[in-house]
């Protein structure tokens, strides 16, 4: 495909997301979320609770603190791709402490407006992540928090995003992992009721369900199976990789025994600072662009 073919169809793509994340934000249930997805996809104001604890959480925030002061220049360049409401924008703000220039895009015109009334010191752009409105080596550091479960495919942000760094530069992701919860018993209930619906369908005596998900939104194991070889071909190299925040199986909770649901998310600030990884779902990974250049030209 020719560059002017490939640059259209990318934009006819950035065109239809645009429009079924408009639709997908057009009525907030919940306007105390931190996260828009959540405020607009939650259940409940359990949901919320859950959501805000996890954007609150000291030790997530003590160590999202240690890498970006560890990796990311003090006066830099910063993009935030998917920013949302600018709440992590906000915290990179805290911690660079200087003449730093921190700019967010996200494709929702919608949350674009509640983020420029939130905190309107921040230069905000609608923008698909597929297609950034930049040229090449504009950033020294990128971050791409919960994002790509939320884009068809993890290569083409990875491009963008490698294009858009300065040599060397570095590129912060937050992306959720499988986990056991903590009582391990709600895990097993969760993972054999899934094994024992399958096996029913397989041999016919359970009709097969289509599970209807949001437009945008992936499963886990389609975003994380070739998650490592996509950053490769983008160009990157891994620096670190740990753990953030634990997780429950919710559902369950919130099922048989909602009551103990604020008591589990008082609980879990503590849990998160413990070493142990399997019941944590939630992991960062800092990579560094790892070539000069880029294979794609400027927007």
């Amino acid at each position: 495909m020719r560059e002017r073919d490939l640059i259209a169809s990318k934009q006819t793509d950035s065109n239809t997301h645009r429009e079924v994340m408009e639709r997908l934000y057009a009525e907030i249930r919940f306007s105390e979320a931190i996260d828009y997805w959540a405020a607009h996809f939650a259940e409940d104001k359990l949901d919320i609770a859950i959501s805000n604890a996890r954007h609150l959480d000291p030790h997530r925030r003590e160590r999202e603190n240690q890498v970006w002061q560890r990796y990311f220049l003090q006066q830099g360049r910063f993009l935030d791709c998917g920013c949302g409401t600018g709440f992590f924008m906000e915290r990179l703000r805290e911690v660079m402490q200087g003449d730093s220039s921190i700019i967010g895009i996200d494709i929702s015109r919608t949350v674009l407006e509640y983020a420029k009334r939130r905190y309107s010191y921040f230069p905000f752009l609608n923008a698909d992540v597929t297609v950034l409105p930049f040229k090449s080596e504009s950033f020294d550091a990128v971050l791409v928090i919960s994002v790509l479960e939320h884009v068809r495919e993890n290569l083409p942000v990875l491009e963008e995003c490698a294009r858009v760094l300065k040599a060397q530069g570095v590129l912060y992701l937050d992306v959720h992992k499988p986990f056991i919860d903590p009582f391990v018993f709600p895990s097993i209930v969760s993972r054999s009721k899934g094994l024992l619906i399958k096996l029913l369908q397989r041999v016919g005596a359970l009709p097969e369900m289509k599970v209807e998900r949001p437009s945008h939104s992936r499963r886990l194991a389609e975003v994380r199976r070739n998650l490592m070889g996509d950053f490769q071909m983008a160009g990157f190299e891994l620096l670190e990789q740990g753990t953030l925040l634990h997780s429950f199986e919710w559902g369950f909770y919130k099922k048989f025994c909602p009551w103990a649901v604020p008591l589990l998310i008082r609980w879990g600030r503590y849990l998160n600072r413990l070493p142990f990884t399997y019941y944590k779902n939630l992991e960062y990974l800092v990579w560094k662009k790892n070539y000069d250049g880029s294979p794609n030209s400027d927007c």
